[in-house]
């Protein structure tokens, strides 16, 4: 997708601020994760592909989270073919968003962050971990997560710049909100 300069400029009026010294704009700061299935992601390959909304999200499982990462499902196909990678974050291990993603017949890549150190690098909040028990498919899993990130959304360019960052997130609608501000559909 192609955003004219009067849909860029009205993206970054609309949430033009700053976090760990990043603004609308900033070149995104480039790392690599573990993704969902334990393999190495690279945002410096991903985004010479396409343009990606990075969400940062709290817990797989979770009411709000699960909301959040559905409502990005729902519109994936949408997401892909406006040019987009949909990629959610968080401080679940692999194995818990691997468990989420079938739950949940998501898609797109989650990543794993065990530290934080990612959520440091966009200036996302962290907070401790914890553990939470799910049933899946009549079995019960322990899900464990080394931190917890606040519920952030990046939106960044094909050139690797900071379109948005949005801290307000409203889990429930945050792909539409986007979807509608980017006038999408």
């Amino acid at each position: 997708m192609k955003l004219t300069p009067l849909k860029i400029f009205l993206i970054s009026a609309f949430v033009c601020s700053t976090s760990n010294g990043l603004t609308t704009s900033s070149e995104v700061p480039f790392f690599s994760a573990l993704d969902d299935t334990g393999n190495r992601w690279s945002y410096f390959k991903a985004v010479q592909e396409s343009a990606i909304v990075l969400f940062f999200f709290p817990a797989a499982m979770t009411g709000g989270c699960t909301k959040q990462a559905c409502g990005f499902q729902d519109d994936h196909k949408l997401w892909k073919s406006s040019g987009f990678h949909v990629i959610g974050k968080s401080g679940d291990q692999p194995k818990n968003l691997s468990l989420f993603k079938k739950a949940q017949r998501i898609s797109y890549k989650m990543l794993y962050d065990t530290e934080g150190q990612i959520a440091d690098k966009f200036g996302v909040p962290i907070d401790k971990g914890g553990k939470i028990n799910r049933f899946i498919d009549g079995e019960k899993h322990s899900l464990h997560r080394e931190v917890t990130a606040k519920r952030w959304t990046f939106l960044n360019s094909a050139q690797g710049r900071i379109l948005l960052m949005d801290k307000k997130v409203r889990a429930a609608s945050n792909s539409q909100d986007l979807i509608k501000l980017l006038d999408l559909k």
